[in-house]
């Protein structure tokens, strides 16, 4: 019997401790709030759920305590990660404990989630501790499929002024994991639209955000159709991955 993994991905929802709070004009806690009612009118329970990263843009933990009320019981497990505006020292406890994760297995798969925040700072690193982190992982697990989850993109998307706060140290992450050739996806959050290409025989890709997005290939900060997006992920035996973007209209 193939058994596969299926993966649901929401990013960059940037919710507020104040739910009538908005974002460069749109009620993120509203469009969240819109996306997961169409998530649960699918009825479909993913294995797996994974934010990756500004699930808060103010860090407060009713922002946090939101989110996981809009979101619990999408999958069977559920991952959140740090993006630059997070602050998961806020996140109460409990859910913490829950949903904040380094790693997580189904055989013949093996996912990792790394830390690219840095403190105050919009754009994104690996500390040494995650690159050599990482490096252990990929070691450990060289029989089994991989994927690399992180919030700051790897390489540079094509919009000059979000690329410019993608993550400060490439070189080093890709000097890390090109030698492994059982790497099958790096998924990451930040840019605020789709991406889906292939890099060293890597798959990449974004997700749009729940809220705003970004315009592709732009110099400068500028926004597209603010359709709320989602990605979803089969995750089969072989190594291969099947993925579709899903829109709803705000």
């Amino acid at each position: 019997m193939n058994m596969t993994i299926n993966v649901l991905i929401l990013t960059d929802s940037h919710l507020f401790g104040a739910r009538d709070r908005e974002l460069f004009g749109m009620n993120t806690f509203g469009a969240l709030k819109k996306l997961s009612a169409h998530l649960n009118e699918g009825n479909h329970k993913y294995d797996l759920f994974v934010a990756t990263g500004d699930l808060s843009e103010d860090g407060h933990p009713k922002a946090y305590a939101d989110f996981h009320h809009l979101t619990r019981g999408l999958a069977s497990s559920t991952i959140w990660m740090k993006g630059n505006h997070d602050r998961f020292s806020e996140i109460p406890d409990h859910l913490g404990k829950e949903y904040v994760h380094k790693e997580w297995h189904r055989d013949p798969w093996s996912l990792i989630f790394l830390d690219t925040s840095l403190n105050g700072r919009d754009e994104g690193k690996l500390s040494a501790g995650e690159l050599a982190r990482l490096e252990s992982f990929l070691k450990q697990h060289k029989e089994r499929h991989v994927m690399v989850y992180m919030h700051h993109q790897p390489v540079e998307v094509g919009a000059e002024f979000i690329d410019i706060l993608g993550l400060q140290n490439k070189q080093e992450f890709w000097e890390i994991t090109s030698p492994y050739k059982n790497i099958r996806s790096i998924i990451f959050g930040h840019v605020h639209q789709e991406y889906d290409k292939k890099v060293n025989g890597i798959q990449l890709l974004a997700t749009p955000s729940t809220a705003m997005q970004f315009k592709p290939f732009s110099r400068e900060l500028d926004f597209d159709l603010p359709t709320h997006g989602y990605r979803t992920l089969t995750l089969n035996e072989d190594g291969s991955i099947e993925t579709n973007i899903f829109r709803i209209d705000p």
